[in-house]
């Protein structure tokens, strides 16, 4: 049995999958990372007008319009092609927000119907798919960052104005 394990090793290093370029990674990254500020931006947004509005139907409005971005973000991410080495990360991250888009359904007919447990039920499941996401988006701007393709995006698109000290 000592023999058979230095030949897995071996055969391990010998068949690894070539990781992705360079441009691979940068054209996923102009696709993704503007999803994955996105995604967070719908939760915050969820979360201030659920604080702020105490009317059931207002609340089953905006969950509504929660789950049509969700569900078009989810489709948009289907299309993504995800480089070697981040398949894994990218299908948890289209996971999750098939996942925020049942919770943001199940809000909607809990505050429209006044059914409380569909409410908890998508709240919590709101919660589960933002920790699912933001799993998914640290692994996913981990390896963007070591191949230097989250900053090279960041360059393409240029310092704002106002943080440009010499204008």
């Amino acid at each position: 049995m000592l023999r058979i394990r230095p030949m897995l090793v071996l055969n391990g290093l010998l068949n690894r999958v070539p990781a992705a370029s360079d441009l691979e990674l940068t054209a996923y990254a102009q696709v993704v990372e503007p999803m994955l500020d996105r995604a967070e931006h719908l939760y915050q947004q969820w979360i201030e007008q659920a604080a702020m509005f105490v009317e059931s139907e207002r609340l089953a409005n905006a969950a509504a319009v929660q789950r049509w971005d969700l569900a078009t973000m989810k489709q948009m991410a289907e299309g993504a092609i995800p480089p070697r080495g981040l398949a894994r990360a990218h299908a948890d991250f289209v996971a999750s927000l098939h996942v925020a888009s049942r919770a943001a359904q199940l809000l909607n007919s809990g505050h429209r119907f006044h059914t409380a447990s569909a409410v908890c039920d998508g709240t919590t499941l709101l919660e589960e798919a933002r920790q699912q996401r933001q799993s998914a988006e640290r692994e996913i701007r981990r390896l963007l960052h070591r191949s230097g393709a989250e900053s090279d995006r960041r360059v393409a698109t240029g310092p704002s104005a106002e943080s440009n000290p010499t204008t």
